[in-house]
Parts: C-alpha cells; structure tokens; sequence
C-alpha cells in the first residue's frame, strides 16, 4: 500500500496494470517524495525489449486514474528482492 498525501492507493493494482503492458517482465512501484516533500510514485522495470516511458505511461491513463500513474518508468536488469524473495524497495 502506498500512502501519497494521505491518499491510499494500491500498489498492487499499479503494478498489475504496468505489468499488463506489452513487454514488461516485472515491475515495482514505490513512492519517493519530491522536491516540495510530496510523495510520487515511480515504477522500476524489468523488460523484454526496450519501452518508451510515453507509451506506458499512456496504456496506464487508460486503465489507471491520474494520481495512480507512475510519475517515472526507470528499467533495471532485475529487481532488487529480500530474502523472501519479495520486491525490497
């Protein structure tokens, strides 16, 4: 769960919408505040092929409200993960 302003939103349903996006492996989400201390949230990927930060964002505005789409797409080789093998951002 991320907590963006008091606002709850599921990462879950985030990242099984990012996920659904031709190409993408795995995906992360987390919230990382901003310059003014508000917090954003921002996907990290694992991909297939090379993807254009423009086209998922776009597939998300279709399935996502504003305020659930990732502020920022940044590709990775693989996710950082615990030693339950969860995401560990």
């Amino acid at each position: 769960m991320l907590n963006l302003g008091g606002d709850k939103i599921s990462s879950e349903i985030v990242e099984q919408v990012v996920r659904s996006f031709t190409g993408v492996v795995e995906v992360a989400v987390c919230s990382l505040p901003n310059a003014l201390g508000i917090n954003e949230i921002y996907a990290l990927l694992v991909t297939e092929m090379p993807i254009e930060a423009n086209a998922i964002a776009a597939h998300c505005t279709t399935q996502l409200l504003p305020h659930q789409i990732p502020r920022a797409f940044l590709g990775t080789d693989k996710l950082p993960r615990n030693e339950m093998g969860k995401s560990d951002l």
